[in-house]
């Protein structure tokens, strides 16, 4: 499905001048056209870093890995004089049959002149108000990127404690590459022979479930995370980012409210894997003898490490089983003694994540379950969701590293 290595383009530079480029002509902005020239772009993928961390005894090992098939829906390059207005944009095709090969393409008909030049991978994945056709013109940081809505999340969501919320898919897997100080010259060949990076902008979230933990007491293994009406939230995203990673206040997530903040959320709907990934992926594992529930998905980068800073929040929700006693049961609910859940209702934990979601880097978010979980009924104002506050206790751990190995938290619930 997604990532693993760096996707590295190589571009070769050849700047290879069109012979037929040397008559001055009127420019589509009625200034005289210096000529256009031609740029020759290598494609290729990386292996990957070899800074890979030292892994825990319980750590994923298995990445998704990155192939042209797998992972690339589109190519576009983009070039841009020392203010940042774009002067000419292109999309780039590129071969699936050549899956893991480097592919050589020819830009053409590119305006003489010195450019930083920009390629995106998968711009047109997710919701966007802008086009490669239309870009020319505009400002190359005011090209934004925004996850798609999730229409299920309407029919599932909390109607009091969510009322305000808004529910998205996960963000598209955006890829960039720049080279600065390029120039293309009429009649003459010009070589960049530094490799373009092409480098994800958005984070890979895997989230593991410990369910083992003093089930003598609180009898966790009688929630079912392959249930098809499980889910997971991942509350307080961010719900896009410019392209130059560089800028989401289009995003809500400068200077938004706590209640703003909360109400967007990443939400998935479905059974959480069981089994260990195959194809897609490199060797590895992701199971363990402890951890037997996962699911990986792609946010943009949010949250924050700092003190006081706004954080993500994680929810997973499983179903019962069989009859279970939730956290803060028995209680009296309209004068009738509640002693339990029975079997398919709705079970919740939540956590805070005391990390940071960087660009093209990978969160393992453990979850232990350690306590009762808490009783959820979308319908039912007096079942909410849980707060990261309201149960149990919460101990994290914190190692960054980068992409290609992965940067764990351990959250005890």
């Amino acid at each position: 499905m997604k990532k693993n290595r760096f996707l590295s383009l190589m571009m070769t530079a050849a700047m290879l001048v069109g012979a037929t480029s040397c008559d001055k002509e009127a420019g589509n902005d009625g200034s005289e056209s210096l000529g256009t020239g031609m740029l020759k772009v290598t494609l290729d993928f990386a292996k990957p870093s070899s800074n890979a961390a030292t892994y825990a005894p319980t750590a994923s090992t298995a990445k998704p890995s990155t192939t042209w098939q797998g992972n690339i829906k589109s190519l576009a390059i983009f070039f841009t004089d020392n203010t940042g207005v774009i002067k000419s944009a292109q999309t780039i095709p590129y071969d699936l049959n050549n899956d893991l090969l480097a592919q050589t393409k020819t830009v053409q008909g590119v305006p003489v002149g010195t450019y930083d030049v920009y390629v995106f991978a998968n711009w047109d994945q997710g919701d966007y108000d802008w086009s490669v056709a239309a870009a020319k013109g505009r400002q190359i940081k005011d090209l934004y990127m925004r996850a798609l809505t999730n229409g299920d999340y309407a029919g599932y969501k909390h109607q009091t404690s969510e009322a305000n919320s808004n529910g998205y898919k996960e963000a598209p897997e955006v890829f960039v590459a720049k080279h600065s100080n390029i120039t293309i010259a009429a009649d003459q060949t010009v070589t960049d022979s530094t490799p373009y990076q092409l480098t994800r902008i958005v984070s890979l979230v895997r989230v593991r479930i410990d369910q083992s933990q003093d089930n003598a007491n609180n009898h966790n293994d009688l929630i079912n995370f392959q249930d098809v009406n499980a889910s997971l939230r991942i509350r307080r995203i961010n719900t896009g980012i410019n392209l130059l990673y560089t800028d989401a206040t289009r995003t809500t997530t400068t200077n938004r409210t706590e209640t703003d903040a909360k109400n967007a959320v990443f939400f998935a709907k479905g059974a959480f894997k069981n089994s260990e990934p195959t194809g897609g992926y490199s060797t590895g594992t992701v199971l363990t003898d402890q951890f037997k529930s996962w699911n990986d998905v792609i946010l943009f980068p949010a949250g924050s490490a700092t003190v006081g800073a706004e954080k993500l929040d994680v929810v997973v929700t499983g179903i019962t089983t069989a009859d279970y006693v939730p956290a803060g049961y028995p209680k009296t609910i309209g004068g009738v003694l509640v002693e339990k859940a029975p079997a398919g209702s709705q079970i919740a934990w939540a956590g805070a994540v005391t990390a940071e979601l960087t660009g093209n880097g990978i969160l393992e978010l453990n979850l232990t379950l350690l306590s009762a979980g808490q009783w959820v009924d979308p319908t039912n104002p007096d079942k909410p969701l849980p707060e990261p506050q309201e149960y149990g206790n919460l101990e994290i751990k914190v190692g960054l590293v980068e992409w290609g190995a992965i940067q764990q938290v351990n959250i005890e619930l």
